[in-house]
């Protein structure tokens, strides 16, 4: 019996089910949640509203570890002048405190925030005083982002082209040279006396600048000194990048013809093709040409001509017509063909006649590039008076649409600013939805989706690049009804349709 006991027992102590064999194991604890990064680059109210802020925050979980406040600001209230301050927070729970001192005006700098979750989004409460000024914060439905979000939007591009292929992208007389903020004073001072037109918004430092700790210069030149300028600004203290930017330039107002012709050996001869391109102006214009003068300085061209006025011919009124030109080689360096751009025309009407004259107002002064009177087909005129060519927009055909409804045709305007990206938007037949093309890519899949059967799109894309300084970034929608004539492939009856 004794026996018989001692082989079961043996037998339970070898089975693995009975749990003897092995020791026991206990349950690993869970692992401590990973570190994550957010940010906030928007908290209302702060700094009077004019403030731009990045709270960078590092999170275990749901709870904040530290965080960091960068935040620029004017100097005074509508102020371009910049400071900015960044302090490392304290985090007691949803207290937020530090202390620093400003960069430009070296002011000292105190934080007491309380950050408050509410919902999906977050509130901030409190004081940050800077010097002896002290602001409020009260701001609520804050949103934070990812650090890929925040990567991804803090993307710049100041747009100089260092060795650009030609002058389509970038201007032949502008040019921008990056330079590093300590440095930048001693560069303009050393631009004092040159024939360089500098402009005078790259002169305010913004808070991407300050930030980067760079700031992008830009200059108009005559092209045919631009590329001494910038190799001289390559080799001085603090730059760290310098080329051609845009500039006046439009492509779809520009002309390349070959140099042969309008060069005294490798000069250019300015007085014949000022007059060449004031004939034809004339001409086209209905004006008599009264003067015209190249700047020194940029090497633009000024045409000025007069007309009499023709709103009320008894008053006697005078139009004065003033454009605006640019010459340049069409690209960098050597070539056997010159690019010459012409600006719209601006026209002023007053009363030149003898004696009492009227005095006038004219209230369509302010109308944008788009809305300038025609000029009566100068460019193209230009274009076979010199035996060039106008540049063509950049265009994309589509084939004819197929079904029994048409659209009608929706043209679109883009507009460029320097150190942006741009796309082509397109709004699908009847589609609330929008597509969009990327920057410089407008594939034809984008152009022309796949729509359902028996609808159709038909889109006029017209992209400008209006290489004009300080130009803002805008895009024109123009719609109007037009009718399209649909062809049916295998059927013979043509319909049309509004």
């Amino acid at each position: 019996m004794r026996a018989l006991l001692f082989c079961l027992a043996a037998l339970i102590t070898a089975t693995p089910e009975f749990g003897f064999a092995e020791p026991m194991k206990l349950s690993p604890k869970a692992a401590p949640a990973a570190n994550e990064t957010r940010y906030f680059t928007a908290i209302d109210g702060l700094m009077g509203g004019s403030a731009d802020v990045i709270l960078k925050e590092t999170r275990q979980g749901k709870a904040v570890t530290s965080a960091l406040l960068d935040v620029c600001y004017p100097v005074e209230k509508g102020s371009d002048r910049k400071d900015r301050f960044v302090a490392n927070l304290a985090v007691s729970g949803q207290t937020m405190t530090g202390t620093t001192q400003s960069i430009g005006a070296k002011l000292p700098v105190t934080i007491k925030l309380t950050r408050k979750p509410t919902g999906d989004t977050f509130e901030f409460r409190g004081q940050i005083t800077v010097g002896e000024a002290v602001t409020e914060v009260a701001s609520s439905d804050n949103s934070d982002l990812s650090e890929k979000e925040f990567q991804d939007n803090q993307t710049t591009d100041d747009g100089i082209a260092t060795a650009p292929k030609d002058f389509t992208e970038v201007s032949p007389e502008s040019v921008g040279v990056r330079v590093k903020l300590d440095a930048a004073l001693e560069f303009l001072k050393g631009l004092k006396g040159q024939d360089v037109e500098v402009a005078l918004g790259s002169l305010a430092v913004s808070c991407d600048a300050l930030r980067a700790g760079e700031q992008t210069i830009t200059m108009a030149v005559d092209p045919e000194r631009a590329a001494a300028l910038i190799a001289k600004a390559r080799s001085q203290t603090g730059v760290s990048a310098a080329g051609w930017t845009t500039g006046v330039v439009e492509m779809d107002r520009a002309v390349r013809f070959a140099a042969a012709d309008w060069r005294d050996g490798e000069k250019l001869n300015r007085d014949k093709l000022a007059s060449a391109v004031s004939a034809v102006l004339a001409r086209r214009l209905s004006a008599k040409a009264v003067s015209s003068a190249w700047n020194a300085t940029t090497g633009k061209l000024k045409l000025t001509f007069k007309r009499p006025n023709q709103l009320v011919p008894a008053l006697e009124l005078t139009d004065t017509i003033e454009v605006t030109g640019l010459v340049s080689a069409d690209k960098p360096g050597a070539s056997d063909k010159l690019m010459l751009w012409i600006g719209s025309p601006v026209i002023t009407t007053a009363d030149e006649s003898a004696g009492p004259r009227l005095s006038l107002s004219d209230e369509s002064s302010g109308e944008e590039e788009g809305d300038q009177k025609d000029d009566n087909g100068s460019v193209d005129a230009l274009a076979k008076e010199l035996k060039g060519r106008a540049d063509e927009r950049h265009e994309i055909a589509l084939p004819l649409p197929v079904g029994g409804l048409a659209q009608c045709r929706d043209q679109f305007i883009v507009g460029l600013r320097p150190g942006r990206r741009t796309g082509a938007i397109l709004q699908g037949t009847r589609d609330k939805d929008h597509r969009i093309a990327g920057n410089r890519e407008l594939a034809l899949a984008a152009l022309a989706p796949q729509l359902k059967h028996r609808l159709a799109v038909v889109a006029d894309f017209h992209v400008r690049q209006p290489f004009r300084s300080g130009l803002t970034r805008h895009v024109h929608r123009h719609r109007h009804p037009e009718r399209k004539t649909i062809i049916r492939p295998g059927r013979a009856d043509i319909r049309s349709r509004r």
